[in-house]
């Protein structure tokens, strides 16, 4: 079907929903395909028609908010890859600075290529492939970082201390994400739960919620269960999200009834709402004390939990605000190799009814995100949290001296309270 015809049957059905409201929405349809003829068959710059439709669903989805988009095909498989847990690439997690808007490693994924090359939380991206990431998105980073495996990519990264630029030539490759983690690894590979040093209390971290979370937070739970832990600390800071269903079967496994998420469209309209029906016998850790910890990162399907879990009166919340990412995207495949649509069509909203997401607009004073228990906020600044990145990763990788793990955990305020919370709990109980 010729790009044209394409492009006014699926804004067609796309505005449908406008046209009920009232609003001329087909003659718009009409001469942007009519205008895709022209400018192809005019345009002094040869451009063809498919180049023409990629352009104007960038510019429509532009004029929505940050989070819709229009994937082209190559894109479009890597969200897929993302959600599945896997994709080629080098293996960084990336954040931009507010202030200077420089891209950040956050994290390198344990056993990637970016570990081994040793790149480390705090770094900073300066080029990437020859290209200035000034400015850069994260997703056109991310465009330029994946690949085929076995192809290499240069980078080049600024770190705090050294003064000349470090220019690293990474190769690609497959990169299995697990969701979730333990503070250590044993020497056969096992991850340890249990917080050494501190008698029977365990910690888990999700990093993202994928396919596989729910499955490997059973089997965690399992061996924390044998161990007969006094208490449990979850972890998601630095968790961008990811699966609404993982979010909720998550909260499932400690939560009985009740509500876990609504969503709302723009006009305040109740969508859908989630539940836990209480069938199969209910949560099967349905008493063991919880402590979440969360931070400024935390955001989409990580607020889901920790909001759900806070007004069930489940889990205390311990460390910082959340960063407020409360929408749903649809993704919509366009079928014929053209890509996904991807559409904020609506809000998240806590059991309690309060809103999850925070407007451009938003002031701190204003209801959003997920806001720690009294008395159990805890701040970290950016260097100190960049420091236990790193002891995350080299916990994980099993690079941290045998004699530093059976101290005591690394310096982590927030995990320090986190302790002293379920402590108090383990006493009133």
């Amino acid at each position: 079907m010729p790009l044209r015809n394409l492009a006014i049957i699926f804004l067609t059905l796309a505005l449908a929903a406008a046209c009920r409201l009232g609003m001329p929405t087909g003659r718009y349809a009409r001469v942007l395909g009519e205008s895709i003829d022209v400018i192809e068959s005019l345009s002094l710059t040869k451009i063809g028609a498919r180049q023409l439709f990629e352009g104007a669903m960038s510019g429509m989805t532009d004029k929505l908010d940050e989070y819709s988009a229009y994937l082209p095909p190559e894109d479009a498989k890597e969200l897929i890859d993302e959600l599945d847990a896997k994709f080629v690439g080098v293996g960084v997690y990336l954040s931009v600075d507010p202030q200077t808007k420089e891209l950040v490693v956050t994290r390198p994924q344990p056993d990637s290529p970016a570990f081994a090359a040793g790149i480390r939380a705090g770094d900073m991206l300066e080029r990437i492939a020859g290209k200035s990431a000034q400015g850069m998105s994260m997703d056109d980073a991310s465009a330029l970082l994946r690949g085929k495996p076995g192809e290499a990519v240069e980078v080049v990264i600024k770190r705090k201390g050294v003064e000349k630029p470090i220019v690293l030539s990474l190769v690609r490759a497959e990169i299995h994400i697990d969701s979730v983690y333990g503070l250590s690894r044993s020497a056969d590979g096992s991850r340890n739960f249990m917080l050494p040093g501190i008698d029977g209390f365990a910690y888990v971290r999700i990093d993202n919620f994928a396919e596989g979370t729910v499955e490997e937070l059973k089997n965690a739970l399992k061996r924390i269960a044998a161990e007969k832990a006094k208490g449990l600390i979850l972890d998601l800071r630095d968790n961008p999200g990811g699966l609404l269903p993982a979010a909720c079967d998550v909260c499932k496994l400690f939560v009985s009834k009740g509500t876990i998420v609504s969503t709302r469209d723009r006009n305040g309209d109740v969508w859908d709402t989630i539940e836990v029906n209480g069938k199969n016998g209910g949560a099967p850790y349905p008493e063991l004390p919880l402590v979440v910890l969360v931070n400024r990162l935390s955001a989409s399907a990580s607020e889901i939990v920790a909001a759900c879990l806070q007004d069930d009166g489940r889990a205390v919340i311990v460390g910082e605000r959340s960063f407020g990412k409360g929408t749903v995207q649809h993704v919509i495949e366009l079928g014929d190799d053209l890509g996904v649509l991807k559409i904020t069509a609506a809000s998240y909203w806590r059991p309690s009814g309060k809103n999850i997401h925070r407007r451009p607009d938003a002031k701190e004073s204003d209801e959003w995100g997920v806001t720690p228990d009294p008395g159990c906020g805890v701040s970290v600044n950016e260097e100190d949290m960049d420091k236990l990145r790193q002891q995350w990763v080299e916990s994980e990788a099993g690079t941290v001296k045998t004699e530093a793990k059976e101290k005591k955990p690394p310096a982590d305020r927030v995990l320090e309270k986190a302790l002293e919370v379920l402590k108090k709990k383990g006493r009133s109980s």
